[in-house]
Protein backbone atom coordinates (compact mmCIF):
# COMPACT_ATOMS: atom_id res chain seq x y z
CA UNK A 1 0.00 0.00 0.00
CA UNK A 2 2.79 2.46 0.75
CA UNK A 3 4.55 1.91 -2.60
CA UNK A 4 1.61 3.29 -4.59
CA UNK A 5 2.40 6.83 -3.48
CA UNK A 6 5.94 6.59 -4.78
CA UNK A 7 4.81 5.21 -8.14
CA UNK A 8 2.22 7.96 -8.65
CA UNK A 9 4.83 10.60 -7.77
CA UNK A 10 7.26 9.12 -10.29
CA UNK A 11 4.53 9.01 -12.97
CA UNK A 12 3.73 12.67 -12.35
CA UNK A 13 7.42 13.62 -12.77
CA UNK A 14 7.66 11.65 -16.01
CA UNK A 15 4.49 13.27 -17.34
CA UNK A 16 5.72 16.73 -16.33
CA UNK A 17 9.08 16.27 -18.06
CA UNK A 18 7.48 14.82 -21.20
CA UNK A 19 4.99 17.72 -21.42
CA UNK A 20 7.80 20.27 -21.01
CA UNK A 21 9.91 18.58 -23.70
CA UNK A 22 6.97 18.37 -26.10
CA UNK A 23 6.09 22.03 -25.62
CA UNK A 24 9.72 23.10 -26.03
CA UNK A 25 9.96 21.19 -29.33
CA UNK A 26 6.71 22.74 -30.60
CA UNK A 27 7.74 26.29 -29.61
CA UNK A 28 11.26 25.83 -30.97
CA UNK A 29 10.04 24.60 -34.34
CA UNK A 30 7.51 27.46 -34.53
CA UNK A 31 10.24 30.05 -33.81
CA UNK A 32 12.51 28.42 -36.41
CA UNK A 33 9.71 28.53 -38.99
CA UNK A 34 8.95 32.20 -38.21
CA UNK A 35 12.64 33.13 -38.53
CA UNK A 36 13.00 31.38 -41.90
CA UNK A 37 9.71 32.70 -43.35
CA UNK A 38 9.20 36.37 -42.48
CA UNK A 39 5.85 37.95 -43.33
CA UNK A 40 5.64 39.38 -46.84
CA UNK A 41 4.20 42.84 -47.26
CA UNK A 42 2.05 42.74 -44.15
CA UNK A 43 3.35 46.04 -42.81
CA UNK A 44 2.34 48.47 -45.55
CA UNK A 45 1.59 51.94 -44.20
CA UNK A 46 -0.40 54.65 -45.94
CA UNK A 47 1.64 57.76 -46.63
CA UNK A 48 4.96 55.90 -46.96
CA UNK A 49 6.39 55.89 -50.47
CA UNK A 50 9.92 55.54 -51.84
CA UNK A 51 11.19 55.54 -55.41
CA UNK A 52 14.46 54.57 -57.03
CA UNK A 53 16.37 56.83 -59.38
CA UNK A 54 19.66 56.82 -61.31
CA UNK A 55 19.96 53.06 -61.78
CA UNK A 56 23.42 51.78 -62.73
CA UNK A 57 23.81 48.04 -63.32
CA UNK A 58 27.16 46.29 -63.79
CA UNK A 59 26.52 42.70 -65.00
CA UNK A 60 30.20 41.74 -64.73
CA UNK A 61 30.47 42.62 -61.03
CA UNK A 62 26.79 41.78 -60.43
CA UNK A 63 26.18 45.14 -58.76
CA UNK A 64 23.21 47.44 -58.88
CA UNK A 65 23.46 51.03 -57.66
CA UNK A 66 20.59 53.47 -57.35
CA UNK A 67 19.37 56.38 -55.25
CA UNK A 68 16.36 55.93 -52.99
CA UNK A 69 14.16 59.02 -52.70
CA UNK A 70 11.47 59.39 -50.04
CA UNK A 71 8.33 60.72 -51.73
CA UNK A 72 5.94 60.07 -48.84
CA UNK A 73 4.77 62.04 -45.84
CA UNK A 74 6.78 60.15 -43.19
CA UNK A 75 10.46 59.59 -42.43
CA UNK A 76 11.71 56.20 -43.60
CA UNK A 77 14.54 54.66 -41.59
CA UNK A 78 14.90 51.32 -43.36
CA UNK A 79 14.17 50.03 -46.86
CA UNK A 80 14.54 46.40 -47.91
CA UNK A 81 15.05 45.66 -51.62
CA UNK A 82 15.39 42.17 -53.06
CA UNK A 83 16.70 41.72 -56.59
CA UNK A 84 16.38 38.61 -58.73
CA UNK A 85 19.88 38.15 -60.17
CA UNK A 86 18.78 35.71 -62.89
CA UNK A 87 16.00 37.86 -64.35
CA UNK A 88 17.38 41.21 -63.24
CA UNK A 89 14.01 42.31 -61.88
CA UNK A 90 13.21 43.82 -58.51
CA UNK A 91 11.32 41.04 -56.73
CA UNK A 92 10.04 42.72 -53.60
CA UNK A 93 10.44 45.99 -51.80
CA UNK A 94 9.23 46.86 -48.34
Amino acid sequence: MQNKKGVSLMVSYVLLVSIVLTLSIIVGSWIYFQAKNPPRGSEICDGVSVTGENFVCDPVLKTLEFDIVNTGRFTVHKVLVRVDIIKGDIVRTS
